[in-house]
């Protein structure tokens, strides 16, 4: 009987069945509220927790069976804005102080898509970002006269709301690859100024390749950790980028590799 209770269960609430054996079930004990599991000789059945009285109650009505209950395990999450700033410790870095950008934008003619039409409650809420310049790497590590080390590295954070989505309560894959393409457009400036100390910043940064690896979905309402560095920088004028989003967890979300040209 119990074994038609556990099936007839089982099925509804979408639970999954481990091994094939389900009889002999003994008291285990335990208590809890998600990933419920029951065992019955050999045979183990998972329950989700809205099933622990319904289990509970075919259990009781034909054997002395407690089910051992597994709290699903949360993963750790950090502040992220302490730990952008711990990637800047010991480094010559510098605060981009994310709103004066967006002010200086709102001055031009003409819409720019990151820095003012996703902005606001539903879109980027806020912003810090820190810009970190790597050590120069000496002129004898060159193997190839034409390539140079990068030497810059973007890392922060973006607090993102609800009005970015694709599916519901996810955050738009375009709006991710938008995002990556505008931060290695401004490191690939910024490491313009790192190859030419005494020149200038370059004029103009155009995107030549964006590819983007997806690695998980990102949750709406959510603030998420971004980086950016430089890999490497040939004949002076080809900039190529690696980019992360990761959670607050620090799982990878979304992975760029990437290809700018300085004119």
């Amino acid at each position: 009987m119990l074994n038609r209770s556990l099936r007839a269960l089982a099925r509804p609430l979408g639970c999954a069945r481990h091994a094939a054996n389900t009889h002999g079930l003994h008291y285990l004990g335990g208590s809890g509220s998600s990933g419920i599991v029951s065992v019955a000789g050999n045979s183990t059945w998972r329950f989700p927790g809205r099933a622990v009285a319904a289990v509970a109650a075919a259990a009781a009505a034909s054997s002395p069976v407690v089910l051992y209950c597994k709290e699903k395990e949360q993963p750790d999450v950090i502040n992220l804005e302490d730990w952008a700033k711990g990637q800047c410790a010991g480094m010559e870095h510098e605060e981009i102080i994310w709103q004066s950008v967006v002010s200086r934008q709102s001055r031009k003619s003409g819409k720019q898509l990151i820095m003012q039409t996703c902005q606001g409650a539903g879109g980027i809420r806020s912003a810090k970002l820190w810009r970190i310049t790597l050590p120069a790497a000496s002129p004898g590590d060159a193997a190839d006269p034409d390539v140079a080390a990068g030497r810059t590295r973007l890392v922060g954070y973006f607090d993102l709301g609800d009005e970015i989505s694709g599916h519901p309560g996810l955050i738009h894959g375009g709006f991710t690859a938008a995002l990556i393409d505008e931060l290695c457009g401004w490191v690939s400036y910024f490491e313009s100024k790192q190859q030419d100390p005494q020149g200038k910043f370059a004029d103009k940064v155009f995107t030549a390749k964006l590819q983007i690896d997806y690695k998980r979905p990102m949750k709406e309402d959510r603030t998420y950790a971004m980086e950016v560095v430089v890999d490497k920088v040939v004949k002076g004028r080809k900039v190529y980028l690696k980019a992360y989003v990761r959670d607050q967890a620090m799982r990878t979300c979304a992975e760029g590799t990437c290809l700018y040209i300085l004119k």
